[in-house]
This record gives C-alpha cells, structure tokens and sequence, in this order.
C-alpha cells in the first residue's frame, strides 16, 4: 500500500494548500537505518543466487520490519508516524507468534486474482508468508485477509497493521507538504545555535 499511500498523500496534501517542493526538504532522523531495512525487504530478489537469504528469509524479513519501527520512534514527533508506528507493531506482532511468517488468507488471494502466489507460498518460494492454518484466532483479525481485487490496478491482500501503515504515510506526506521553508531552515538554525553553546 505504500504507492496508493504516497499518490493520495500528494494528493490531498496539494489539495490542502501544500507544495511538493516542501518535501525536498524533509529530514528523517536515522535515515540510514531505514535504508538498511529497505534493502533488506529486497533480499527474495537475490534469495536464489544466496542460499543464506533463502534460509533466513523470515527473520530478515522480520528484522526489516524492526528497523524500519526503531527508524519511526526517531521521528515521533512528525505527522502520521504515530499510525506508522501503530501498523507495523501490529504486524509485528503476529509475525512474531507465527514462526517470523506472516499469516496471509488464500481465500483472500483468490479473491483479489492471486492465485500464483500461494503456489509460491506453498512451494517454499515466499518464506516469509504462512496460510492461516493453525493460527489462532487474535492472530488471524491481525492477520493479511483484506482483498483488493481486479479491476484495481495493484490487486493484493492487506492487513489491518497495513491500514495503518497507509495512513502513516499519507498524514506524513501532508505534513511535510504543509511544512514552509521558513519553519525548516529555522529549525536548521535553531539546532546549529544550539550546537555551538
């Protein structure tokens, strides 16, 4: 849901009066841990060329998503990271009691034209999935069995947590969209004043 949160946040925050050259100027504390979470989440990729991806897909998988929490606890103080924060414990959460796999409905990937990925799913080709088999039941209102079907452009399966996630995103891209550049070069010189006391 990232790419529908980042089009709908430049959107609405266009249409609430802000500028989309604000956003050249957003900071993000630890930026460089959210890097490193982002490269991992591209480890399947390169998963079949390195047996040890393949492995321990789920756990890097899993670390991702706890660098990518201890990234948004750097930035609390901003718009939406609080809803951010909010989706990914959440599916952190039943990632956690479920084997570091994320449990994910088939009903649900019929539903949205997914059939191909629970045979990658079933053939041990998508690691870091699971089917809600055996899952109890508070993990499964956790769990991803939301469809988006066809005719949507990007059919998925999505989660409570990804819900949350999406908002994150959207109230963050609003709010740095609203921010002007005379509140951030102020800051800037605030914290540079402070830095030389």
């Amino acid at each position: 849901m990232l790419i529908e949160g980042t089009i709908l946040g430049l959107i609405l925050g266009k249409v609430r009066g802000g500028k989309f050259s604000s956003l050249g100027d957003v900071q993000i504390n630890g930026w460089i841990v959210l890097i490193l979470a982002l490269l991992l989440q591209l480890t399947p990729i390169i998963s079949e060329d390195f047996p040890f991806f393949a492995k321990y897909q789920s756990y890097i998988y899993a670390t991702s998503i706890i660098l990518t929490m201890i990234c948004i606890c750097m930035n609390l103080k901003k718009k939406g990271m609080w809803a951010f924060f909010i989706g990914i414990l959440l599916n952190l959460i039943v990632i956690a009691f479920n084997g570091f796999q994320m449990p994910i409905s088939f009903s649900a990937l019929k539903a949205a034209g997914l059939e191909s990925m629970i045979n990658a799913i079933q053939s041990g080709d998508m690691m870091h999935y699971r089917a809600l088999t055996g899952v109890a039941q508070w993990a499964k209102l956790l769990a991803k069995f939301v469809p988006i079907p066809k005719p949507y452009p990007l059919p998925k399966v999505i989660s409570i947590g990804d819900i949350f996630i999406t908002l994150g995103l959207i109230l963050f891209i609003m709010g740095e969209m609203k921010k002007s550049k005379f509140n951030v070069r102020h800051r800037m010189i605030k914290h540079g004043y402070k830095g030389r006391i």
